[in-house]
């Protein structure tokens, strides 16, 4: 994702697309309503149960390598 993105956009709407279309492993019991953060919380812990599974833990790193590159700092923050 070395391209130029409208941040806010992102955020709001295609980082949930994003993270199920790039994990699909991953299924949310929370809806795109809830917000990032519970997802992201949800995600946090389907990586941890899944680090024995290299195929998951690398889609998974690959994602949040590519989410730093947009904004760091909102998922620092995210994460904090």
């Amino acid at each position: 994702m070395l391209y130029q993105v409208d941040r806010n956009k992102y955020y709001h709407s295609d980082f949930i697309k994003d993270l199920q279309k790039r994990n699909p492993e991953f299924h949310s019991i929370l809806d795109k309503e809830s917000g990032i953060y519970p997802i992201l919380g949800e995600f946090g812990r389907f990586v941890i149960e899944n680090l024995d599974n290299e195929i998951i833990t690398h889609k998974a790193f690959s994602f949040m390598n590519d989410v730093l590159e947009i904004d760091g700092s909102a998922i620092e923050h995210a994460i904090c």
